[in-house]
C-alpha cells in the first residue's frame, strides 16, 4: 500500500509532532516500511515518530501474511 507524504504536502511548513503507526494484523506476518528509528510498541504494531518533520519521500508499505493450509 501506499501513501502520499511528500507529494500530499499542502501543510505550510513541517509537521510539528508526527507519528506513523503501522499495524501488520496478525503477529506472523511480515511488514517492510523504510523509516529510521523504528520501535515495535507491540506484537503487531511498529511506531515513528518525528518532531518538526518535513517528509522527503512517499510512503510504500509491505505486509505479507501466510496463506493457512
Amino acid at each position: 500500500m501506499g501513501y502520499a507524504l511528500k507529494t500530499g504536502a499542502n501543510w505550510k511548513g513541517p509537521i510539528g509532532d508526527f507519528r506513523l503507526a503501522v499495524d501488520k494484523g496478525k503477529a506472523d506476518s511480515l511488514v517492510s516500511f523504510c523509516a529510521e528509528g523504528v520501535r515495535k510498541i507491540s506484537p503487531t504494531q511498529f511506531e515513528v515518530r518525528r518532531k518538526d518533520y518535513t517528509p522527503d519521500a512517499d510512503l510504500d508499505i509491505l505486509i505479507v501474511e501466510w496463506a493457512e493450509r
